[in-house]
């Protein structure tokens, strides 16, 4: 068998490339079985296959990160569903473990801005403002722009927009009838400035002013319908004057802001017990105490629709769970138990 010199010899009697005898029969070029193997592999340059092991590794490391990107964004939709429904404590939650993943991302912190502001959860929301640069707020869409310049407008009516009648009135705030009569007058002069309308409004209640109370915090409440401690001051004027039909609706108009909110469940709780909706209050009070299992006003208000419903051993069995906290008021305790063992009646 002759050495191969580079060129094929057609001509030859046996292997065009080795002249070996043994060629395999039936193709036009004569070759062994070896020859015809080789010459027919496709030649792969050294840089392809470096480069197709490269596409290999970040593909397999691609299918490692992916289920996290995936479940991220889950997490994400389902977090948006919750804001959708008003559920705005469970969103919130569930936005803080998207933003864990990816602190940068505009919708997820817009998001959380939105659900801290329905949740009360001021020092939250302010935090948050802080993280949206002039980069991350061009790139929200137009709803969440929106819903941002909204919040903007409605956090500024949490402090007076008077510098110097502020600083004021935190220099005479032991002064009572000064604190009074600078507040009033300042309400005289800018009465579309909500947060002193309800500073007034809180002091009223306070001094058991409550007719005051009701009515200006309804004017504030008529100005921003979505601004809350308007809310608040007024459920507890209406709580004082007996007016628990309309305590009632204006918990629910809460309620219709953020479906979890503590303070609008309990208040609807305490509205609907004092209206005889006992079977819907004890439905309240058990929502709140779910949302909130560590909360001592939820498990108090529990403790009461228990009773009132007719179901005393799960009264004392919440009764017993309160006083063995430590943190439990004791006052609020024996508030409880005067109820539970009717030595002070509930109902008017």
């Amino acid at each position: 068998m002759e050495e191969y010199n580079g060129h094929l010899n057609i001509y030859t009697g046996g292997c065009s490339k080795c002249n070996s005898p043994e060629y395999e029969p039936g193709y036009k070029v004569r070759f062994c079985k070896a020859c015809r193997k080789k010459l027919t592999r496709y030649p792969v340059k050294k840089e392809v296959i470096w480069a197709a092991i490269g596409v290999g590794v970040i593909l397999l490391i691609s299918l490692f990160r992916l289920p996290g990107y995936f479940v991220a964004g889950v997490d994400y939709m389902r977090a948006v569903r919750l804001t959708e429904e008003r559920k705005y404590v469970s969103a919130q939650k569930a936005f803080e473990v998207t933003l864990k993943k990816f602190p940068e991302h505009p919708g997820s912190i817009m998001h959380l801005i939105t659900a801290a502001y329905f949740n009360d959860d001021l020092e939250k929301m302010d935090s948050l403002f802080n993280l949206l640069d002039e980069d991350k707020l061009s790139s929200l869409d137009s709803d969440l722009e929106a819903q941002f310049d909204l919040l903007n407008e409605y956090s500024s009516h949490y402090r007076i927009r008077n510098r110097k009648v502020y600083a004021e009135l935190d220099r005479i705030a032991n002064d009572t009838a000064a604190y009074q009569n600078k507040l009033e007058g300042y309400v005289k002069m800018d009465s579309d400035d909500l947060a002193a309308k309800i500073m007034l409004a809180n002091l009223y209640e306070i001094q058991e002013n409550h007719m005051g109370a009701d009515s200006l915090a309804g004017l504030a409440i008529h100005a921003a319908p979505l601004f809350r401690p308007a809310y608040y001051i007024r459920l507890a004027a209406l709580k004082d004057l007996k007016r628990y039909g309309e305590g009632l609706k204006c918990a629910e108009t809460l309620l219709t802001q953020n479906k979890e909110s503590l303070r609008a469940l309990l208040c609807q709780c305490f509205f609907q017990l004092k209206l005889n909706m006992l079977k819907e209050g004890l439905a309240t009070s058990k929502l709140a105490a779910q949302l909130y299992p560590d909360d001592n006003s939820a498990l108090f208000w529990l403790s009461v629709s228990y009773h009132l419903n007719h179901q005393q051993a799960e009264s004392e069995r919440i009764f017993a769970k309160l006083q063995a906290r430590p943190d439990t008021d004791t006052s609020k305790l024996t508030e409880l138990q005067n109820y539970i063992t009717d030595k002070v009646p509930f109902r008017d």
